[in-house]
């Protein structure tokens, strides 16, 4: 398993369920140097998959060091954007509900 695959499993165990209640979203990860891949949030479960979506509602363009480093709880997410590496194409809104989603962790 690749390190994007193993973090994505780490990340969901951190996903916070009760924040996700009522709330659905597709967010495509467009990763320079590690592929694409989309997250899926319905019913209070998130799922990721490889490849491009065709109406996802947005996307958050990083290299896979950003990635890693966000999804392993080692760098904020906000803190990434701010210093501009993730850039965000579509709703800013559903970009900042990832941090309610995924509540940032200290390993």
């Amino acid at each position: 398993m690749n390190h994007i695959k193993e973090s994505f499993e780490k990340a969901k165990g951190r996903f916070d369920r009760e924040a996700a209640n009522g709330f659905s979203a597709i967010f495509q990860l467009l990763i320079s140097d590690g592929g694409d891949y989309y997250q899926v949030i319905s019913n209070g479960e998130c799922k990721y998959f490889p490849g491009l979506h065709d109406s996802a509602d947005v996307t958050l363009i990083l290299n896979q060091a950003t990635l890693l480093s966000v999804l392993n709880g080692e760098l904020d997410g906000a803190q990434a954007f701010a210093f501009g590496q993730v850039k965000v194409d579509g709703d800013l809104r559903l970009a900042k509900k990832m941090l309610e989603l995924f509540p940032h962790c200290s390993n």
